[in-house]
C-alpha cells in the first residue's frame, strides 16, 4: 500500500490526477482503512472536479481518524462551496476542537462567518490567524479584510453622526 500511496503522491504533484486516482485507489485495496490515502484520494478528486467523490473520501477520512484536521477543514471547505455555510462551520469548528490553532480552519471558518454577516465573529477570527501566521498563504488577504471591515465601520459611524446631527435642534 505504501508504494501505491508513495506513486500515487509523486502523480499528484506532477498533476497527472487520473492516474494519482488510480494508485490511491489500488493503496486503499491493500490497506481500505488509511485515512490518508483517502484524504489524499479526496483531494485527487477534488482537483478533477468530482465535488461529490471528494466529500465522501473526506468523510470517510474524519470516520477514520476523527482527529483529522486538514480533512475536517477541507470539508468545511466543500461544505462551504455547495452552499451549506452552517455545515462548513461546524466542520471548521470540529478541526478547531482538535488544534486550536490550526491556521487554515481559523481562517476558513472567518471567511465563512464574514459571509455569512457574522463580521465581528471573523475578525476575532482573522485577528487570531495574523497571531499564528503572520507570513502564511492568506496574510496579506487577510490585512486587506481587516481594513475593509474597519473603513466600513468608520463609514458606518460617520453616517450615523450624520443622521444623529440632522435631527438635532438648530
Amino acid at each position: 500500500a505504501e508504494e501505491w500511496f508513495d506513486h500515487g503522491c509523486g502523480l499528484l504533484g506532477d498533476d497527472e490526477i487520473p492516474e494519482a486516482i488510480e494508485a490511491f485507489r489500488m493503496a486503499l485495496v491493500l490497506c481500505p482503512d488509511d485515512a490518508e490515502i483517502h484524504f489524499y484520494l479526496a483531494s485527487a478528486l477534488y482537483r478533477i472536479g468530482n465535488f461529490g467523490g471528494a466529500m465522501e473520501r473526506y468523510h470517510v477520512a474524519v470516520e477514520l481518524d476523527h482527529e483529522y484536521i486538514e480533512a475536517w477543514t477541507q470539508l468545511g471547505c466543500l461544505r462551504f462551496e455547495a452552499g451549506d455555510p452552517e455545515a462548513a462551520v461546524e466542520a471548521f469548528d470540529i478541526a478547531l476542537t482538535c488544534h486550536a490553532d490550526y491556521p487554515d480552519a481559523v481562517f476558513h471558518k472567518a471567511t465563512v462567518l464574514a459571509d455569512l454577516g457574522r463580521s465581528d465573529e471573523a475578525v476575532v477570527l482573522w485577528k487570531q490567524y495574523l497571531d499564528f501566521d503572520q507570513d502564511g498563504p492568506w496574510a496579506d488577504a487577510v490585512m486587506e479584510r481587516l481594513e475593509s471591515v474597519s473603513a466600513l465601520e468608520v463609514s458606518e459611524e460617520v453616517a450615523v453622526e450624520t443622521v444623529d446631527n440632522e435631527d438635532a435642534p438648530v
